[in-house]
């Protein structure tokens, strides 16, 4: 199921540490503040930071939508726990909303970005160069 998700064998080799502990691979595909969705080989799970995992995302920041994460599942209930997240790829980031220094993941390990906006009286073209600047500069 994660395969049409973009599991690769790159993935699976980052992940192994995690397999020989007894985790699970999953991608996030919704992020919210308290839960996560997940979709894993065993469907799509409903997930929180483990405990330690969100003191040190107060430091690195948070899982974000598009992050691989190794996971133990309670797929009777549809819940699960994230444990680590894999490096990524790329990041879309953005300046958090309280600080001029602090950046904040929007979404992570992205292969496309599609910049649309309406044509009509609320056409801004300062807006559109930010989003353009801002899918430009994503980091790799």
């Amino acid at each position: 199921m994660i395969q049409q998700y973009g599991w690769s064998d790159a993935q699976q080799a980052a992940f192994e540490p995690h397999s020989r502990a007894g985790y699970l691979p999953g991608r996030i595909i919704v992020q919210q503040r308290e839960a996560n969705l997940v979709v894993t080989d065993v469907g799509k799970l409903s997930a929180r930071l483990a405990g330690r995992l969100r003191h040190e995302a107060r430091e690195a920041g948070y899982p974000a939508a598009g992050d691989w994460v190794a996971l133990s599942a309670n797929a009777n209930q549809g819940t699960a726990t994230i444990h680590a997240v894999l490096p990524r790829r790329s990041a879309f980031v953005r300046r958090a909303a309280d600080s001029v220094q602090t950046l904040q993941v929007i979404a992570a390990n992205i292969d496309v970005v599609f910049v649309v906006t309406s044509l009509n009286a609320d056409l801004n073209p300062r807006r559109l160069e930010r989003f353009l600047a801002a899918s430009a500069g994503s980091t790799p």
